[in-house]
């Protein structure tokens, strides 16, 4: 298992008693490199994993002798899958939260503004020589809303 965006070497080797051969990688997904043998072996490096790169892999080691190929039989199958990086995720989730709190922050102060302006808004009552003259009903609204009374004796 292999993380996507990570990189990979497939590592071919034998045992054989002519040296100096070839190995083919063989792959799945249409996936076929040679490279020379050193040591009787070769490695096959893949800078980026992707998701074109599951499969199953063999390798065959091939050598030429008096100008005939000798070719070993196929490797083992090696399965390589590529999982999903959590990298990606974690980024997100880190950049998410100060967003988050900021948000949580606004509606807070939002919500603290309009309890202050419902405990201020009272009952405001203008008098002129012992009579109401006008009253202010509603303070929410845009306009404000106002009766007019008049009284004889002062009184409502």
């Amino acid at each position: 298992m292999i993380p996507w965006g990570h990189s990979f070497t497939i590592i071919c080797s034998s045992v054989s008693q002519y040296p100096g051969g070839f190995f083919h990688l063989f792959g799945e997904a249409n996936i076929s490199r040679s490279q020379s043998a050193v040591n009787l072996s070769a490695s096959f490096f893949f800078p980026e994993a992707d998701y074109s790169h599951e499969g199953n892999y063999s390798c065959v080691y091939e050598v030429i002798l008096s100008s005939r190929s000798f070719r070993s039989s196929a490797s083992e199958l090696l399965v390589i899958t590529i999982t999903a990086s959590l990298l990606p995720v974690i980024g997100a989730a880190v950049s998410a939260v100060p967003l988050l709190l900021s948000v949580l922050i606004i509606i807070l102060l939002v919500k603290r503004r309009q309890k202050r302006r419902n405990e201020e808004t009272q009952l405001k009552c203008s008098f002129k020589n012992g009579n109401l003259i006008r009253m202010q009903v509603d303070s929410d609204d845009s306009e404000e809303d106002y009766i007019s009374v008049n009284t004889d004796d002062g009184q409502i």
